[in-house]
Parts: C-alpha cells; sequence; structure tokens
C-alpha cells in the first residue's frame, strides 16, 4: 500500500545501516546482521564490504503466527548464543537511528 515500506528489502536494511553509521555514530566494523537460510545475500555482501559482519545462526520458528511474514519472527533471539561478542545492541530493521548511540557501547566497556 501506498505509504508502506516492508522492512525486509535491502533499501530498508540499509537505510537501517546507515542511519546507525551516520547518525549513531558507529562504525561500520560494530554492525552485523543475524540472518539464517542464506537470507538476502545481496545486502550482506553490501555491509561485508563496508566492514560489518554477517552471522549465521539457525533459525527459531514462530509457526502460530498471524501472518507468514512472521515465521522467522523469534530468530532474533539466537543473538543470545553469541557468547563470542563483548556487547550486543540490538536494533531492529524498522528502526532508523537519529541521533548518537555510541554511548550504548561505552556504556559496557
Amino acid at each position: 500500500p501506498k505509504g508502506h515500506t516492508h522492512s525486509t528489502t535491502p533499501e530498508a536494511f540499509k537505510a537501517h545501516h546507515v542511519s546507525k553509521f551516520v547518525n549513531g555514530k558507529i562504525p561500520w566494523e560494530n554492525q552485523a546482521i543475524i540472518y539464517t537460510e542464506n537470507a538476502f545475500p545481496e545486502y550482506r555482501a553490501w555491509l561485508k564490504a563496508r566492514g560489518g559482519h554477517t552471522i549465521e545462526v539457525p533459525p527459531l520458528f514462530c509457526e502460530n503466527g498471524r501472518d507468514k511474514r512472521y515465521k522467522y519472527q523469534f530468530t532474533k533471539l539466537q543473538m543470545w548464543n553469541l557468547t563470542e561478542w563483548d556487547t550486543i545492541v540490538y536494533t531492529d530493521l524498522d528502526t532508523l537511528v537519529t541521533g548518537d548511540i555510541s554511548q550504548l557501547w561505552r556504556s559496557w566497556s
């Protein structure tokens, strides 16, 4: 519908990560996407080319979601298994950062 943008398009991914870089002051090397089942290869290549990370995890399915778009809704919970990272600050892809959020990383150091 007019005025609606689905958050799982490459354009939405790029806008999200560019907002974290430009407005949020988060370097590319501190950004990542958690994905499953070979999702979004073009976008993952775009992020990696800038120094970001791509992290493949097994899916956690939401079989009884009200819409097929929510089938993978729980996969983001896999971030709790990323124990090799010192700090994880999660933002949904439909979030555009409008100000400096770099303090979130510094507060855990």
